[in-house]
């Protein structure tokens, strides 16, 4: 689904404020990840603000976010890889 530029901004911005919000629902936070992960993918430069993020979740107390935290960051990493090339 393309969204315009100026929405993906706006989206990717509020879904940065709820994965670092603890008082928000765990799919919440996990949904947001999904969504700022998709966001981030044709910009370098979001995909490295993104990771940076999300390696700040690593001793999060939730399992599922740990576990979504490592999965994105595992494929921001292999496409922050593939662009270096």
């Amino acid at each position: 689904m393309d969204i315009h530029d100026e929405l993906a901004g706006e989206i990717y911005e509020h879904a940065l404020k709820k994965i670092v919000s603890s008082k928000e629902a765990l799919a919440v936070r996990a949904h947001a990840m999904q969504s700022a992960f998709r966001i981030a993918l044709p910009f370098p430069e979001l995909q490295m603000e993104l990771l940076s993020i999300l390696g700040k979740l690593e001793n999060e107390d939730a399992p599922a976010i740990c576990a979504r935290s490592r999965i994105l960051s595992k494929k921001l990493k292999n496409s922050l890889s593939r662009i270096d090339s």
